[in-house]
C-alpha cells in the first residue's frame, strides 16, 4: 500500500496531491544522478538505438 499525503478515497484531493507531489520527486531524484552517470547512460542510449 502506497503512502499519500492525502488518502485517495477522498476526491479529487486524493489524485491531486500524487500529480503535484510524483514530477516533484522525479525532479529531486533526477538531481542526484551524478553527471558522469547521466553522460554514460546517455552514450549507451544512443549506441543502443542507431
Amino acid at each position: 500500500m502506497p503512502a499519500d499525503l492525502i488518502n485517495d478515497m477522498i476526491p479529487f484531493l486524493g489524485i491531486l496531491d500524487d500529480a503535484i507531489v510524483l514530477p516533484f520527486l522525479i525532479y529531486i531524484t533526477s538531481k542526484m544522478i551524478t553527471d558522469s552517470v547521466m553522460d554514460k547512460e546517455k552514450i549507451e542510449y544512443l549506441e543502443e538505438n542507431k
